[in-house]
């Protein structure tokens, strides 16, 4: 069906996929909301996260995800299901957009993951800075010639290079349309030298059925061919930045392609590892273009800098309406900082700003730091205007008062402990409990002002 003709009344909660999702660290961001009056999507341009671009009126069936405006929805041509009614994903997480990608059915073959550049690196035995050029004949099957500028990676060879092109669809087949597309376009290729070892074939930047724009990572002519040193890896995260420095107006699936390669989803980053991705981005946290500083300013909080999330709280008011904002929120929410971030969070929080889904991310990653000092900063987020952000905080304070020893310590601390009481348990927030966010502020404010000194915070 199109996506004119979807039934929104179909879209239902999924308890079991929810809670996939929290394993996985997935955090809510409810910075587009969907109801039953209209498509959710702006234009007319809709992207199929598989080798489609389809736009409304047209039709696709079988399995997979559909992005519009920078989020992904889960979608099937049964009606449709949304992860959860009034909710989004966020493109960041890449590693669960293969995980949900995979859990759909097999049937489906069009998985779209991009594949980071070091894994490309490494699984290349070519890596050079070519470009494409006529089509020569081949017994073989579709190939390429190129003509090679720079030998990236592997042992550099002739100043020509012929390269069979991968099969994009599951009959084996590779459509003629992606090879005349091809020609003249310079690049990154990632070449790997076939079983037999006299020939060499392409390999895909993504997982799953490829496009024309799959297979190489687009270097503009202005870029000199020796322009960036240092290792391959290195190497390779200059030239994707620079590809996207160089985008007029990046589209949601250029952000996937990016973050992808920093992998600032990683719950854990080695420190070598860490310095070498922050310098990759500096060159877009340091840019004057809004979307790029944006999106450089999201890897650097993906890699746990807390100079990035003081730098989000000082320029908030150029930042916040910019369309990807929703990407630095959930990089805030999804990965914890040490206690040396909760005076910058508690910064964020003393604006109660007017950004949606701001609070509730500083919320959600000062419940991830859950020590006694982030207790004052969820006080000020009840102050906050957003239901959703006042109920993370009222629950968090009611998960405290339960297990905070008579120090107000959550270490060692046990249910029943010396602040909880019968009204706590009652303030608990419930879906069950006919409560607002409003009335659970009200009771924690009055909490914490009774409490706060017996706290050691004073008056």
């Amino acid at each position: 069906m199109s996506p004119d003709n979807w039934d929104y009344t179909d879209w239902q909660d999924s308890s079991t996929f929810i809670d996939q999702i929290g394993q996985m660290g997935y955090v809510q961001s409810p910075a587009v909301y969907f109801d039953n009056s209209a498509p959710p999507y702006t234009g007319n341009t809709v992207y199929f996260m598989g080798a489609h671009t389809f736009n409304a009126g047209s039709s696709r069936t079988g399995y997979g995800l559909l992005v519009y405006n920078g989020f992904i929805r889960y979608y099937s041509d049964h009606g449709g299901e949304s992860l959860k009614k009034g909710q989004t994903m966020s493109l960041l997480r890449v590693s669960f957009c293969a995980a949900v990608l995979a859990a759909c059915s097999t049937a489906w073959a069009g998985k779209w993951v991009p594949v980071p550049v070091e894994a490309l690196g490494q699984s290349a035995d070519l890596v050079v800075l070519a470009v494409a050029n006529v089509l020569p004949n081949s017994a073989g099957g579709p190939a390429m010639q190129f003509t090679v500028e720079n030998w990236i990676g592997g042992q550099p060879g002739a100043a020509t290079l012929i390269a069979a092109v991968p099969p994009n669809s599951p009959n084996g087949s590779t459509s003629s349309l992606i090879l005349t597309r091809l020609i003249g376009r310079r690049g990154i290729w990632f070449v790997a030298r076939v079983a037999s070892g006299t020939g060499c074939q392409l390999l895909s930047m993504i997982s799953g059925a490829y496009g024309s724009t799959d297979l190489f990572l687009p270097v503009s002519a202005s870029v000199d061919a020796q322009q960036f040193p240092g290792t391959l890896n290195q190497q390779l995260l200059a030239y994707l930045v620079n590809w996207y420095q160089s985008l007029a107006q990046p589209t949601p699936v250029d952000d996937v392609r990016l973050l992808a390669s920093f992998q600032s989803w990683r719950p854990i980053v080695q420190s070598v590892d860490r310095l070498v991705l922050l310098t990759a981005a500096a060159p877009l946290s340091g840019s004057v273009v809004v979307s790029q500083h944006l999106i450089g300013l999201v890897i650097s909080l993906g890699l746990g800098s807390d100079a990035a999330l003081s730098t989000v709280a000082a320029e908030l008011g150029t930042l916040g309406s910019n369309p990807k904002f929703p990407l630095i929120n959930e990089t805030i929410a999804a990965y914890p900082h040490d206690s040396a971030a909760i005076p910058i969070l508690a910064s964020l929080a003393s604006l109660h700003s007017t950004v949606t889904g701001l609070d509730d991310s500083v919320a959600t990653a000062l419940a991830r730091i859950s020590t006694k000092a982030v207790v004052p900063v969820m006080v000020t987020i009840l102050d906050g205007q957003y239901p959703q952000a006042q109920l993370r905080a009222a629950a968090f304070l009611a998960t405290y008062a339960l297990f905070a020893d008579a120090q107000g310590n959550l270490s060692g601390g046990s249910p029943d402990g010396p602040f909880a009481t019968s009204q706590t348990r009652q303030n608990t927030p419930s879906a069950n409990s006919g409560l607002t966010a409003a009335a659970y502020a009200s009771f924690w404010k009055a909490w914490w002002a009774s409490n706060q000194a017996a706290l050691g915070f004073g008056n």
